[in-house]
């Protein structure tokens, strides 16, 4: 176990530089429930031979994101419309709000490995033990998780975990969030 919110960005910073990838086509797409999914499709073009400066980056960047509706609990999250399969998939707190049980989980977290191409990553940022959130007077419910079951839903979804931390220094208020812990994985597909 690890605590602090550094470690949890060095699997996405080194991602990318190891890998070579530029991004090409970023979706960020919100499911049914409205929290964010960031689905990625990159080109093998090397990040280090651009030249560019951090403003011309940030413009391609800009011109290249793109807004869809997605639903996890679909087998094609983003249907009607699709993608050319990605080489990462970022999920940040979505799927505790789109599962009620242990099985819809797996299931959701398969129809998003789906769209993720052998040897792509996943990422996933969540929350352990949560059972609820508040947004002003409304509550909602979320799938209390347990670390068991994510290791055991990844494997089924046909990947394998890399890195895997958990980090206990969150500062929620109980009576918004009932979560003081979160977990940062990342993960290949098969």
């Amino acid at each position: 176990m690890q605590n602090g919110h550094r470690p949890a960005i060095r699997p996405l910073r080194s991602l990318w530089p190891t890998t070579g990838y530029q991004v090409d086509k970023v979706a960020l797409a919100s499911q049914k429930v409205g929290h964010p999914c960031c689905i990625l499709t990159t080109s093998k073009e090397a990040v280090f031979k651009d030249r560019s400066t951090e403003e011309e980056k940030a413009e391609k960047i800009r011109r290249k994101v793109s807004f869809m509706k997605c639903d996890v609990t679909k087998s094609n999250p983003l249907e009607p419309n699709s993608l050319p399969l990605a080489d990462c998939v970022i999920i940040a707190g979505c799927l505790i709000c789109a599962s009620k049980n242990d099985e819809e989980f797996k299931t959701v977290l398969k129809n998003v490995v789906s769209l993720i191409r052998p040897g792509g990553h996943l990422i996933i940022n969540d929350y352990l033990g949560a059972s609820y959130y508040l947004v002003g007077e409304a509550k909602f419910s979320v799938l209390s998780l347990d670390e068991n079951i994510v290791r055991e839903a990844v494997s089924e979804s046909g990947c394998e975990i890399q890195e895997f931390m958990t980090f206990t220094d969150l500062q929620f208020q109980e009576e918004v969030f009932n979560s003081n812990v979160s977990f940062c994985l990342l993960a290949r597909k098969h």
